[in-house]
Parts: structure tokens; sequence; C-alpha cells
């Protein structure tokens, strides 16, 4: 079963915000004869396209017994769902594969991740099914 991100308005507006910065850059950079304002300009564009790209495909995966998190083209992890042991809400801020600051916390044998399931409830009813030792901890 596939869950894709929540997406904050705070971090829509981001990904907004870098979209049009880059879109206004390009006539200044197409006409400027500098090379670094053009390598600049792509250096934008790119970082603006993997961010664009990341908020659609920012998605959690449950099937055969494993988490897979993709969040691509930045960053892919997969979990097997017998290592997890604890599932807990948190408004952590570190960088992580969640487009919101409503966050989950899934923490399994080799560490931890920060999600942000748009639907938390049945997200986490799918990993205790695989799982039923995981403990959910709502509160935060």
């Amino acid at each position: 079963m596939t869950f894709y991100s929540r997406i904050d308005l705070s971090i829509g507006a981001v990904i907004v915000l870098g979209i049009v910065i880059a879109l206004r850059s390009i006539p200044k950079a197409l006409t400027h004869e500098s090379v670094p304002v053009q390598v600049g300009l792509v250096v934008i564009l790119v970082a603006t396209a993997a961010l664009l790209i990341s908020a659609f495909f920012t998605r959690y995966e449950i099937g055969e017994g494993k988490l897979h998190i993709k969040a691509w083209p930045l960053y892919s992890l997969t979990i097997p769902i017998a290592d997890i042991y604890r599932v807990e809400r948190t408004r952590e801020t570190k960088s992580s594969p969640a487009l919101s600051l409503d966050r989950i916390k899934v923490i399994y044998k080799a560490g931890s991740v920060i999600i942000s399931p748009r639907q938390e409830s049945e997200f986490v009813t799918q990993l205790k099914h695989q799982n039923p030792n995981i403990s959910w901890h709502m509160s935060q």
C-alpha cells in the first residue's frame, strides 16, 4: 500500500518560492554574458526541479514485510517491518523525507527516520498489521 507525504503550507510555500525565483532569473541569466551567472542559473533550476519532483514523489510503501521510504531523486530507504519496534508523533524539524511538520518517527533496530504520511492512522494500522509488536505513541 502506498502513502504519500502530507505537505505543509509553509514547506509548499518554500517550494513555490524556489520556482518563482528560478523562473524570474531565467531572462536575466540568458541575456547576461557571464558564465558564472549562467552556471548559477543551472544550479538553481536543478535544485528547484529536485525539490518539485521530491514534493510530488515523496511516498511510503508498505508491502512484502518492508517499509520503503522514497523521496525521489534525493532519498530512498528500506526497513524490514519486523525491525520496527516503535512509532511516535514528533515535531522535530531535522531534515527528513517528510514534507510536513506533523510527523511520525519510525524507530527500528538500526536507527530512526521521520516521515509524514497523509493517512497517518491507516499507515500505522498497516504497519501494526504486519508487526503487532510495534508500539504506537500518539502524544506529542
